[in-house]
């Protein structure tokens, strides 16, 4: 009777991952998503990944995208950080965040991402930035956009292409749209390189953003406020 009980409960695992699967897009599952046996629902995502139903990931981890000739796809550079990492705090550094801002056209060959943790082993598709020291950017969950701007300031002289006044029209433009918040973002600056908190007290002026911007004290070396790349 308990052996018929077993075997039962584990037909049951088995359909139960198998049904919310294949109803599934754009997703990562793991055995811990599922009621029931976890050796059983573990088994199950690796007879679906051998089915070519899901893609394997990493050890537990497994990617439900869409089938194509070539295989299931996998997911994105961003969606496999942010599983791994989390969002807070996440977001592109360096080529990628001068795209992502629209000051740069250039395409770095691979994706490159600012993590508030030390950087989770990764495949050949992206490249880790280790900013663990940055804390404030995870204790104030920025999002992508508000990680971008940061990193942007912090490598302007080097990533961002088009001329002067049109990169500080484009990034007041950010801080006064929907995708970013001012406060948060002047928060997290104040344990960024005094270069970025100078930067970006002057973009929030410039903005009309005068409360956030008086938040975030001057910079105490001349040498800082003259070099900062958006110092009027």
């Amino acid at each position: 009777m308990s052996e018929t009980l077993t075997a039962s409960a584990k037909r049951s695992t088995a359909q139960v991952v198998r049904c919310r699967v294949d109803r599934s897009r754009d997703r990562f599952w793991r055995a811990e998503d599922f009621e029931g046996s976890h050796t059983g629902a573990l088994r199950e995502l690796s007879r679906l990944a051998a089915e070519g139903k899901l893609r394997h990931i990493r050890k537990g981890l497994y990617w439900r995208g869409r089938e194509t000739l070539l295989g299931m796809s996998g997911p994105s550079p961003a969606q496999l950080v942010q599983e791994l990492v989390g969002s807070a705090g996440v977001g592109p550094a360096e080529w990628s965040a001068a795209l992502a801002l629209g000051l740069s056209t250039q395409h770095p060959r691979h994706d490159i991402i600012a993590v508030p943790t030390r950087p989770p082993s990764m495949d050949a598709r992206v490249e880790l930035k280790d900013r663990s020291g940055r804390g404030g950017r995870a204790r104030n969950k920025l999002n992508w956009w508000e990680v971008a701007v940061l990193e942007v300031l912090a490598d302007w002289s080097r990533v961002v292409e088009v001329p002067r006044d049109e990169a500080v029209t484009t990034l007041v433009q950010w801080l006064t749209s929907d995708k970013v918040r001012p406060q948060k973002l002047a928060r997290a600056a104040k344990g960024e390189a005094p270069v970025v908190r100078e930067g970006l007290r002057s973009l929030l002026a410039k903005g009309g953003l005068d409360s956030e911007a008086s938040s975030i004290p001057p910079a105490r070396s001349e040498s800082v406020r003259q070099h900062a790349l958006l110092a009027a």
